[in-house]
């Protein structure tokens, strides 16, 4: 997941987000895509999904995921902000 993130921030690509749901009448599980979006936007979109945020590192410049409940994934959270 990381390389893909490093691959589309570089290339100011777009992205596709799935998601998924149960439908109770049918008994089967649904999946939707998203529109192409922008990085940010889906990389959120995505994250938010997994509950987990990421941050850049400031010397190497590669994303790395924050520890859950740590001060800069709580902060992140709240802004909505999932890749920072």
């Amino acid at each position: 997941m990381m390389m893909a993130m490093s691959l589309s921030m570089e290339t100011n690509s777009r992205i596709v987000v799935f998601d998924s749901s149960y439908n109770d009448d049918t008994k089967k599980r649904e999946s939707v895509s998203s529109e192409p979006m922008h990085f940010s936007e889906g990389i959120n979109r995505f994250l938010e999904q997994l509950n987990i945020t990421f941050r850049t590192d400031q010397t190497s410049r590669r994303p790395r995921i924050n520890k859950l409940g740590s001060s800069k994934d709580l902060e992140q959270k709240k802004n909505k902000k999932y890749y920072g």
